[in-house]
């Protein structure tokens, strides 16, 4: 990692929820810029996200398991801190809770992914996984693709709107969810698995005609009744997450999810959704 000023050195920083996202993204530019940084989160100390993070991170980070909803896991989170540094001059509280009980939708990305080509690298990813609260435990129920390593979202409070930060890209850009309450909807009804159908697209000429050719070879060979095979959107229940293990990336996983509803015998919906062109 490169240095930066150097203008937090000397300084000690807590980072809750640091191995992942926003906090990591924090705890990152703390140590560039000469800070040691104790981050916590729910993973165990030797879990193998907190090994490589931290292994990467450097001998100015460290790290405490910790869950924040919990007073007693605060205090050993304190007593650390004082014991290693004595003190802390920042404090970043990026975990958070739903004290509400009515959060329902959350997401998390992996920030970076097995290479398809090739087993032994890592390559940025793009998914952004939809987190269902209220299942117990809680369910990932979908996916939306962003750009490369998506590592910080921000949703509006009516759960229309996302901003997400894509770090290996350095861009942000936004996503309209309003789509989100009729997918929900479908599953409330029955469905375990819910694509999406860009009805009304706004992609170049070569693009659309390599959907059309990706959807038509989806219907001859795999009897596929729907309209958008390829779509980024789908959501899907816990009773069809416990049953799909997912083997392909990109292009083929979508093939691989309706062929593994189908053999499982779960019920397909589909709902049309918002379609923009591109942008970059």
């Amino acid at each position: 990692m490169e240095l930066g000023s150097q203008r937090l050195k000397g300084r000690v920083a807590f980072v809750s929820g640091g191995l992942r996202g926003i906090g990591l993204a924090c705890a990152e530019r703390f140590l560039a810029e000469g800070a040691e940084v104790v981050l916590s989160d729910l993973d165990a100390a030797d879990s193998e996200t907190a090994v490589e993070v931290m292994g990467r991170l450097g001998q100015a980070a460290s790290y405490i398991s910790a869950n924040v909803a919990r007073e007693e896991d605060w205090e050993r989170a304190v007593a650390l801190v004082k014991e290693r540094h004595g003190k802390c001059h920042v404090l970043v509280n990026n975990a958070g809770i739903d004290l509400t009980g009515g959060l329902r939708i959350t997401s998390g990305t992996n920030s970076v992914v097995i290479d398809p080509n090739d087993a032994t690298k890592q390559i940025p990813g793009r998914t952004i996984h939809i987190i269902d609260l209220t299942t117990k435990p809680p369910a990932r129920i979908g996916e939306v693709q962003a750009g490369l390593q998506p590592s910080g979202i921000s949703i509006n409070p009516a759960g229309t709107l996302a901003l997400v930060a894509n770090r290996a890209d350095c861009s942000i850009v936004h996503s309209r969810f309003r789509d989100l309450p009729r997918f929900l909807e479908k599953l409330d009804g029955g469905a375990n698995l819910v694509f999406g159908w860009r009805r009304r697209r706004h992609d170049p000429r070569a693009r659309l005609l390599m959907s059309r050719v990706f959807n038509f070879l989806g219907r001859r060979y795999l009897d596929f009744p729907l309209h958008d095979l390829n779509c980024g959107f789908r959501v899907f229940d816990r009773a069809f997450a416990d049953v799909a293990k997912i083997r392909h990336r990109i292009n083929l996983a979508n093939p691989e999810l309706y062929v593994r509803a189908v053999v499982a015998g779960m019920r397909l919906e589909e709902v049309e959704v918002t379609h923009r062109a591109r942008q970059g």
